[in-house]
């Protein structure tokens, strides 16, 4: 995936470029980082290859969020916010590629 796709401040490991080719979604990372920041403006943000808790061997793209949203309910409406919009991002079968992960403390 060539660099200039993906904003300056996050660098995509060689892991995650090369899951986001083999799950086909390469192009849309991009655009979930672009949607995630908009999402979670004042967050930091990271990209992982994240094992699927659910299904052994799956594993995913983890978009982890750093946020500064103290609040639970509130982070609760945002996330579900990024989940609605991640289907603008990319196609309904593809979603499943990409996981939300806030680091959200009380």
């Amino acid at each position: 995936m060539p660099s200039s796709l993906v904003p300056s401040e996050i660098e995509l490991s060689a892991d995650v470029e090369r899951l986001a080719a083999k799950l086909g979604v390469a192009g849309d990372l991009p655009k979930v980082i672009e949607m995630t920041r908009s999402v979670f403006p004042d967050a930091r943000l990271e990209v992982e290859v994240e094992e699927d808790p659910e299904i052994a061997d799956e594993l995913c793209l983890a978009i982890v969020v750093r946020n500064t949203i103290d609040d639970a309910h509130e982070l609760v409406h945002v996330s579900a916010h990024w989940h609605r919009r991640l289907y603008d991002c990319c196609l309904p079968h593809l979603a499943p590629a990409f996981r939300l992960n806030t680091d959200w403390r009380p």
